[in-house]
């Protein structure tokens, strides 16, 4: 046995660098055979309603599945945000984590921006003079 060596080598009077430059491969630097599903802490007041199952299934029954894998490296589940609902960047899907509570406020063009997605998911919502509020519940929420 002997103590493996940590520190760097002088030269010269002058530290070297340690043979690290490479950076490690990951879905964000480096393309993947298999899409990955990631998950981060949804921080504080946020909940990830979407499993890692949820993803597989929803990923199994894509149309064209061969064509979409050779863009696309991974789905994140990511942490919540007030800003945005997800978003994509370099071949990675970030599907952000929701407020706890179950109700939400939309301004009016919003919802009627994404009003054929909430009545599809069947959420019910009271209109108010500049406003709505959604209501979800964990069983309306349909994949």
């Amino acid at each position: 046995m002997f103590a493996r060596r940590t520190a760097t080598r002088i030269k010269k009077g002058t530290a070297q660098k340690k043979n690290r430059h490479a950076k490690t491969p990951n879905y964000w630097n480096t393309r993947q055979n298999e899409i990955q599903i990631d998950i981060e802490n949804p921080g504080k007041g946020y909940k990830h309603f979407l499993k890692k199952r949820d993803i597989k299934q929803f990923l199994e029954i894509l149309p064209n599945r061969e064509e979409i894998d050779i863009e696309f490296d991974a789905v994140l589940l990511a942490r919540g945000s007030y800003y945005r609902d997800g978003w994509y960047e370099n071949g990675v899907i970030g599907i952000c984590a929701w407020e706890k509570k179950m109700t939400k406020e939309y301004s009016l063009g919003y919802f009627k921006a994404h009003k054929e997605i909430f009545d599809r998911l069947e959420v019910r919502y009271t209109l108010k003079e500049d406003y709505v509020i959604c209501d979800f519940t964990e069983n309306q929420i349909k994949a």
